[in-house]
């Protein structure tokens, strides 16, 4: 072979690496891409002095998702105050409606379910279409959940958002994963390393670079770090808002977070804390990805009815959701 076929070669081998490479690297940006656009569809960054990186849905929007696994299309109404409704709800309560507003992350906003078959639809349907409850003829509850919510922006939303609405109660589901979630450290940490992907795709892949921000805020702070960060986001909540607060756990939260919530709640009268059943523990309840599928919503509105049962409506009698 002469030196100007083998340098020819040469040049073909190396130009067919780098399109592997490129490929490759595109490939794997699209995964994220696709990842974010399913968890975190048609988002507005509202950034504020506070939060850089603070983000709500955008208003007024169908959103159509086609996850591969679930075999099927979703479509998510966003009403016109970003709610994850399919209808508006007037900022003054008509006379006897007590209303709720539910906060917390994908598992609220019901990620890949209908908006119909979320547990706080399923919750208002059963308190105000199956109840003996004189009292309060009409029950509301307003959708406020984000997905890739920490607490911090959960506190957020309910102050931007909710509290305009004047709510009777509000309840705000948690899992385990937002005690040791501060977005506000992680989410510029996760641009940096998605930006570094074509450079370091060898070695770090969308996933990585999600995991790896997690595990540098855990690092800084440590948890105790961690936890007081929450505790004190938590404080400032009640500072803005002292009503009625039902915190309640995806599950077994462990001791050392849920105790962020209870020594608050043995100073607050107003402070709930409750723990329902972890859907994710149950195949028969959850998508592949772990998000509740439409039964498992049905089981957390279930679970939730009956603690407002127990707290709040002792005099009612509420059906509890079909199945349930």
């Amino acid at each position: 072979m002469n030196k100007f076929n083998f340098n020819v070669l040469l040049l073909m081998i190396i130009s067919v690496l780098l399109l592997i490479y490129l490929l490759r690297n595109k490939n794997n940006q699209n995964e994220y891409m696709k990842y974010i656009s399913d968890i975190q569809t048609n988002i507005e960054f509202l950034p504020s002095g506070k939060l850089g990186y603070f983000y709500e849905p955008e208003k007024n929007r169908v959103i159509t998702k086609k996850p591969e696994w679930p075999g099927k299309s979703v479509v998510h109404a966003i009403n016109a105050d970003g709610m994850h409704e399919d209808r508006e709800y007037p900022l003054e309560k008509t006379e006897g409606t007590f209303r709720i507003i539910a906060l917390g992350d994908s598992f609220t906003y019901g990620v890949y379910v209908e908006t119909a078959e979320n547990w706080t639809e399923v919750l208002e349907r059963e308190l105000s279409g199956n109840s003996d409850c004189s009292g309060y003829p009409k029950f509301e509850v307003l959708n406020l959940g984000v997905s890739g919510y920490d607490l911090e922006y959960t506190a957020e939303r309910l102050n931007r958002t909710g509290l305009k609405y004047s709510p009777d109660l509000v309840v705000w589901l948690v899992s385990p994963w937002n005690f040791t979630s501060i977005n506000e450290y992680s989410l510029p940490l996760q641009e940096k390393y998605i930006r570094e992907l074509p450079v370091n795709s060898d070695t770090l892949d969308w996933r990585d670079a999600v995991n790896q921000s997690a595990e540098d805020v855990m690092d800084k702070l440590g948890l105790a770090g961690m936890l007081n960060y929450q505790s004190r986001v938590l404080a400032e909540l009640r500072r803005d808002y002292g009503g009625k607060l039902l915190f309640v756990g995806n599950g077994k939260i462990p001791g050392k977070y849920s105790a962020v919530i209870k020594e608050l709640a043995e100073k607050d009268g107003n402070i709930v804390y409750e723990e329902i059943s972890d859907v994710t523990g149950d195949k028969s309840l959850k998508l592949p990805d772990n998000h509740p599928n439409p039964a498992g919503h049905g089981k957390i509105a279930a679970e939730i009815l009956a603690v407002l049962t127990d707290m709040y409506f002792p005099d009612c009698r509420f059906n509890p959701p079909e199945g349930f």
